[in-house]
């Protein structure tokens, strides 16, 4: 099965292509803007979400059965102007991948779209007050549940929450928080109380990889996230004992905030494999 992803350059899209066992299990082709700067093992297209006849043309000619869609263009620009242009872009792309009878589509969504939400939060829930960014992703997943009516093609939007792990923006909470650490001791935390559901790069592969092997009867939300809440002043707590300093907060931690339901994923054969402690103590052993 051919699965065409986008945003090889990104977060996601780096994990993706250094996976061994993602690339082993598919016949994967990536979508670079610049060509000329894939590793020399892996298959990849030129691909730029702005030019449409470019877009259209190499979609034409892959025909891929699956798409993993993690590009967003601008990020961290979350402007009006910038979610406008990612909306339309990503339908344009969703729409010609319907077109040559692509079976799935993975949205790469956001537990932010579930809004002011608190709790557990399950895929049917209603959304709470969301802003441009969540409101952008959800109506990508509303267009295209629509477009792909009439076809054999299931929409997944995997809602993903507080994803973390190597090649993670420097300004997120757990590398930005381990460097302060190194090179101060201490650290400024706004919201120690507040609880994120925090989940590994490596395990959200691992549910990409459920969710494209598994044959859904419609399009669908599913959760990716570890479905505990983890408070904030304990990740730090946890980076210190890492790094062998001693702890910033007390030890008195009461879970708060949203954490993710994931019954339906753990229903395709998955599990969370990495505890927040061995996935910190990975990072900071590879930065």
């Amino acid at each position: 099965m051919t699965v065409f992803v986008t945003g090889s350059t990104g977060f996601i899209g780096q994990n993706l292509l250094g996976n061994k066992r993602f690339n082993n299990l598919f016949k994967t082709v990536y979508g670079f803007r610049d060509i000329s700067i894939k590793p020399p093992d892996i298959s990849a297209v030129k691909l730029d979400l702005n030019n449409h006849r470019e877009l259209i043309d190499t979609i034409d000619e892959l025909k891929p059965k699956s798409a993993i869609l993690a590009g967003w263009q601008g990020l961290p620009d979350y402007s009006p102007e910038m979610c406008i242009l990612n909306h339309y872009n990503q339908l344009t792309l969703i729409q010609q991948l319907i077109k040559n009878n692509c079976t799935k589509i993975l949205l790469t969504g956001s537990c932010w779209q579930y809004g002011n939400l608190t709790g557990e939060l399950k895929e049917n829930m209603s959304t709470g007050a969301t802003g441009i960014f969540a409101d952008t992703k959800n109506s990508i997943f509303q267009f295209a549940n629509k477009m792909a009516q009439g076809s054999e093609c299931t929409i997944i939007d995997a809602r993903i929450f507080f994803v973390y792990g190597n090649g993670q923006r420097a300004s997120s909470i757990i590398p930005s928080t381990i460097n302060s650490l190194r090179t101060t001791g201490t650290c400024q935390i706004r919201t120690p109380n507040a609880s994120n559901d925090f989940i590994h790069i490596d395990d959200v592969i691992e549910a990409f990889i459920k969710i494209l092997q598994f044959n859904f009867d419609k399009s669908t939300v599913v959760n990716i996230g570890s479905g505990q809440a983890r408070p904030v002043k304990e990740v730090v707590n946890i980076i210190c004992k890492s790094i062998g300093i001693n702890k910033q907060f007390d030890s008195n931690y009461v879970s708060s905030g949203f954490w993710a339901n994931n019954e339906l994923l753990k229903s395709l054969g998955w599990k969370a494999g990495i505890t927040l402690e061995d996935g910190i103590k990975d990072f900071i052993s590879k930065n």
